[in-house]
């Protein structure tokens, strides 16, 4: 697995590939967002965690398609979110954040050492996002 750390806009983005060529550019991007009192959400904010798209299919996607219809954590935003969409923000609140992270557990039980480790990294993320956000954005550029 190769990790690297970009400084993007005042944050720190981290990278991760594990099946990923290094010239792939389709990508998903798991930020937690930042919710000002006025209503404004702001995901541009935190650190980041971005997935290449050969590793977000084998690995992410399928458990994203357990966790998948989610309520927009937003009272004021899109609804039921049916399906994770590769091409849109998706918004998720802390809870459904704690979900994805217990079924990556899950799936890891059964992961290779190499997958186990990529997974590692992402649980990692997403646990020490939640203390910070109630609200999170994963998007891509599909």
């Amino acid at each position: 697995m190769r990790k690297e750390i970009l400084r993007e806009e005042g944050h720190d983005v981290t990278v991760l590939r594990l099946y990923s060529p290094e010239d792939e550019k389709v990508m998903i991007e798991i930020c937690p967002a930042y919710y000002t009192e006025d209503g404004n959400v702001f995901w541009d904010r935190y650190d980041s965690l971005r997935v290449y798209h050969t590793d977000s299919a084998r690995l992410l996607y399928p458990v994203f398609d357990r966790l998948f219809p989610v309520t927009d954590p937003d009272p004021n935003g899109w609804g039921v979110q049916e399906r994770f969409d590769p091409t849109a923000p998706n918004w998720l609140g802390r809870e459904d954040m704690l979900k994805l992270a217990a079924l990556i557990k899950e799936r890891c039980s059964s992961a290779d050492t190499a997958e186990k480790e990529f997974y590692g990294e992402v649980l990692g993320f997403i646990e020490n996002s939640a203390y910070i956000s109630e609200i999170f954005c994963i998007f891509g550029n599909l």
